[in-house]
């Protein structure tokens, strides 16, 4: 039979383990949610840049129909091809839409694509 000093050190050694497991599970729930807030923010901001600038090189393609896509690059500070890939996609998008229907106009009549877009992706396509 057991002595009571056994029972006690026995059961004092069980709360021990049972604290430790609880502190540190929680110190690691604490940690992981804190890198995982910490990373989900950063892909956040990441994305939100991404489409932010995608945005502002659509705009600036659009409104500057004179402009090379080495003067937007200058403009915006980023590298000529991602210029030309948000060029690339728009001419597919409209390219794609004028395969269903020749009207300038409805084309236009969606957002973020001009008139004078539209025409100059029709004429280059010779449609």
């Amino acid at each position: 039979m057991p002595t009571a000093a056994a029972v006690l050190r026995a059961k004092a050694r069980e709360e021990g383990l049972k604290e430790g497991l609880k502190e540190g599970l929680e110190k690691g729930l604490k940690e992981g949610l804190e890198k995982g807030l910490e990373k989900g923010l950063e892909k956040g901001l990441e994305k939100g840049l991404e489409k932010g600038l995608e945005k502002a090189i659509t705009h600036l393609i659009l409104n500057l129909p004179g402009k090379s896509d080495k003067d937007i690059a200058r403009l915006l500070a980023v590298k000529e091809v991602r210029v030309r890939g948000v060029r690339k996609r728009m001419v597919q998008a409209v390219a794609d839409a004028l395969k269903n229907t020749s009207s300038v106009k409805k084309i236009a009549g969606r957002p973020g694509y001009t008139d004078a877009f539209v025409q100059s992706v029709k004429n280059f396509l010779q449609i």
